[in-house]
């Protein structure tokens, strides 16, 4: 009877120890479960966050680095290239800024140019007019043929231009 006695307390002992066993290897779990959630998960859920804001033009995101492990290197390496990306991305806009305040002074003395060779032309065209005056090529003519044929030489000389000629540099 002691034998079948001690089987029984030596089979109760197994169930407890086996129970005990399970209960440590549910706690160490979840404890370790908790732990990677709290330690990894979290910042890098964090950290993707900030890519993601990144990513969609936001290059004055940066990510909180609060640790000194390996994900919080991660996020100072992240910051610094944000950082980098953010100053280019500055720089390009600046240079860009530039070249269209440089190509609009370009367009302005164009614009100039051309107002100048039209006025050197229409000083030129009446010159020759004036000639043809004194040749009295235009003698005789009506004040209306005379409104034709200036009206004609505007035309031959500015074909589809619509602005003043009186201010050359108005049609801009």
């Amino acid at each position: 009877l002691s034998l079948n006695r001690m089987f029984g307390q030596l089979s109760a002992l197994k169930r407890l120890a086996f129970i005990a066993t399970l209960l440590t290897l549910v706690v160490v779990a979840v404890g370790v479960w908790m732990a990677l959630t709290l330690f990894v998960d979290q910042p890098m859920q964090q950290l993707v966050e900030v890519m993601q804001s990144a990513e969609h033009g936001d290059l004055s995101t940066r990510a909180q680095v609060e640790s000194k492990d390996e994900i919080g290197w991660l996020a100072r390496k992240f910051n610094d290239m944000i950082s980098r990306l953010d100053a280019a991305q500055q720089e390009l806009e600046s240079y860009h800024q530039e070249q269209l305040a440089r190509a609009h002074r370009l367009a302005t003395i164009g614009e100039m140019a051309a107002a100048i060779a039209t006025s050197h032309a229409l000083a030129v065209r009446g010159d020759a007019r004036l000639q043809e005056l004194d040749q009295g090529v235009l003698d005789g003519l009506t004040p209306d043929e005379l409104r034709a044929r200036e009206a004609d030489f505007l035309r031959r000389w500015r074909p589809n231009d619509p602005a003043d000629l009186r201010t050359p540099c108005a049609a801009t």
